[in-house]
Formats: structure tokens, C-alpha cells, sequence
């Protein structure tokens, strides 16, 4: 499950805070989406909010790092 760190992390590096943002939504609305349909069991809910925050959390570092660098290199 942690492996869909990897490509929010290159999403981060290549299109920034707007990029990454886009892709946090899409991310968090199919995991809940997954959960729904595949009627997940509540006893690994703990994990799975763990492994959403995380990913927030990193994707949204990079990306706003990543903003800032470029707004920098262009002025």
C-alpha cells in the first residue's frame, strides 16, 4: 500500500504545489472509494488513515518546496 507514495512524490518533484494537490483530491477520493466498494474491514482503518496522512502530509511539503524553488529561479 505504501508504494503510492512513489508517484505522489514525482508528482510533487515535476508540477508542484497545484500538481500535487489535484492529485492528493484524486487519491483520497478513490481510496474511500475502494473502501465503499470493496467493504474494506474497519479493524485496518487505523493503517489506512496512517498511510493517507502521510502522503498528505509529504505530498504537500514537496510541493510547496518545489513551488518555491521555482518562483525563486524565475525571479
Amino acid at each position: 500500500m505504501f508504494l503510492i507514495s512513489l508517484p505522489l512524490i514525482w508528482i510533487a518533484l515535476t508540477r508542484g504545489f497545484k500538481g500535487i494537490s489535484v492529485a492528493l483530491l484524486a487519491l483520497n477520493f478513490g481510496v474511500v472509494l475502494a473502501l465503499w466498494l470493496f467493504r474494506f474491514d474497519p479493524a485496518g482503518l487505523g493503517e489506512m488513515e496512517v498511510l493517507m496522512i502521510v502522503n498528505c502530509i509529504v505530498g504537500l511539503l514537496m510541493g510547496a518546496v518545489v513551488t518555491e524553488r521555482k518562483q525563486a529561479e524565475e525571479s
